[in-house]
């Protein structure tokens, strides 16, 4: 299996593991909506059934399935689909696909879109300690204590 399938699959667990925590039921992988293939479709108790895309990629070139996704939003929105159609990223967006999704999202195509990327917490002082020990670092904080 190649790199970005496995990034593909952990991304999918991620995002599905994300729902649940939330409080969604997954209905179903892989659903046929007006013709377009959608990652989960999902229930919550407040929020009722939503449509889920999921696009998680290890490379630059990756992006490129992202395009999809907002192509998919735009015409289930042509088709008359009522339900939210949200998309889970792995990360930001940038340039012309950003610009695609601020549209997409300002028209009403796309519901919301959550991105799934962990962002280290920025410390001014460095790395906290345990983590500096683990990688063999110091930690500039303790310099002068």
């Amino acid at each position: 299996m190649s790199n970005s399938k496995d990034s593909g699959k952990a991304g999918e667990q991620a995002a599905e593991a994300l729902l649940i925590y939330q409080g969604w039921e997954i209905i179903g992988p892989d659903l046929p909506v007006h013709g377009h293939k959608i990652d989960r479709l999902a229930k919550h108790p407040v929020h009722g059934e939503a449509l889920f895309e999921i696009k998680v990629w290890a490379t630059k070139s990756g992006r490129d399935s992202a395009k999809k996704a907002i192509a998919d939003a735009w015409d289930l929105q042509a088709c008359g689909e009522e339900r939210p159609y949200i998309l889970i990223l792995s990360h930001e967006l940038t340039g012309i696909l950003a610009d695609m999704l601020d549209r997409a999202l300002a028209a009403g195509a796309l519901h919301d879109v959550w991105i799934l990327a962990f962002s280290p917490w920025r410390r001014k002082s460095g790395p906290p300690p345990e983590f500096a020990q683990t990688l063999d670092l110091e930690d500039p904080s303790a310099e002068g204590a």
